[in-house]
This record gives C-alpha cells, sequence and structure tokens, in this order.
C-alpha cells in the first residue's frame, strides 16, 4: 500500500506560476475517497488512473475509471470519487492554480467536471513521477522544474486526451461568455475554432 501527500508552500517566482499546492501518489489504498462540498477546495483538481479501477459520481451517476483515464475539477466544485475497493486504483494528483490556467485548459472543466481518456498514457507517468520526486525533497530551486512538469501533463491532457462524458450545454449567458473566450484565445493564436 503506497501513500503519498505533498503538501508545497507558494513558489518563491509566484506571479501567476502554475504550480501545484499539493499531489501525490495512491496506490493499493482500498479506502480512498473523497467527497467534497463546493467551494472547500481552492485549486483544481487532476487525478490520472494508471492501474486498478475507481468511480467518480456526477449528477448522481457513477462512471467507472479504469487505467489512462482521469478527471479534473475546477475550483470550489462539489467532487465524489474513490477507488474500487476489489480493485484498488493507483492514482496520480494534483491540486494546482495559477494564472490564465483555464485558457491553458481550452475550457476543460469550467461548468462539468473534464473525464477524458489519454492517449498516451505512459506519457504522463514519467513526468508526475519526476514531480512526485521533486515535492518529497522540496527546495525553491525545483520551483521552475516543477511548474514546467505541471504544465507538460496538462498539455498531453489537453492535445492527447478525449472527453468521455459530454458536458451539459451551458446556460446562455455563460455561453456567450465561453465563446467571447475563446475568440480572446484565438487571437493570441492557441485556439482551433
Amino acid at each position: 500500500m503506497i501513500k503519498i501527500d505533498c503538501y508545497l508552500p507558494s513558489p518563491i517566482l509566484n506571479k501567476g506560476m502554475l504550480f501545484p499546492e499539493s499531489l501525490g501518489r495512491y496506490k493499493n489504498f482500498p479506502n480512498h475517497g473523497e467527497r467534497r462540498n463546493a467551494g472547500l477546495l481552492k485549486e483544481y483538481n487532476l487525478h490520472i488512473i494508471f492501474a486498478g479501477k475507481g468511480v467518480i459520481v456526477h449528477d448522481g451517476k457513477e462512471i467507472e475509471l479504469t487505467p489512462g483515464m482521469g478527471f479534473l475539477f475546477d475550483k470550489h466544485t462539489t467532487q465524489q470519487y474513490r477507488t474500487k475497493p476489489e480493485d484498488p486504483w493507483d492514482v496520480r494528483w494534483i491540486h494546482f492554480d495559477g494564472q490564465d490556467v483555464d485558457s491553458l485548459l481550452q475550457g476543460r472543466s469550467i461548468h462539468e467536471p473534464y473525464l477524458f481518456s489519454l492517449h498516451r498514457p505512459e506519457r504522463l507517468k514519467p513526468l508526475m513521477e519526476e514531480m512526485l520526486q521533486l515535492a518529497q525533497a522540496y527546495r525553491h530551486d525545483y520551483d521552475v522544474r516543477i511548474s514546467s512538469l505541471l504544465y507538460e501533463v496538462l498539455l498531453e491532457i489537453v492535445h492527447h486526451s478525449h472527453q468521455f462524458l459530454e458536458p451539459l450545454p451551458a446556460a446562455p449567458s455563460m455561453r456567450g461568455f465561453v465563446i467571447r473566450r475563446n475568440i480572446f484565445v484565438c487571437i493570441v493564436g492557441t485556439c482551433s475554432i
């Protein structure tokens, strides 16, 4: 059984730097699960399953997660998930925040959790492992490397995953916000509408 929780101080170069607040790994830990009310977690919450199985509860439905799948919750949202005790997951997780995260994620997790399947899950394991090792032996001179690893993980998800649960359509006023945000992103050259 492996249960690793690392909590990091704010980086010295904190001016909007994308950085984990905490990260870790749970393997063969049959009681792992969370049920958070809206507003409780102030960071984004990313989990990626590398072995075993788990469940996320969304709109009252249980959705099974298997190796190569993951989920991303927006800040301040209701969250409920757990491992399957009969086949506990090997899951890597990161709670993170930073400036312009919504733009980087291209709208993923804004209204609904982003539930995804990775095209190349083997790419993320060494990135997340290195980030965890640096966090366990943390020094402030690791800040830039930890941040760059987090960027790489998120970009792999953005460019090499597909959503397996379609989000509900946004309310008309929110839909306008999303369209305007996407137009802005296109102007700066990072979107493909």
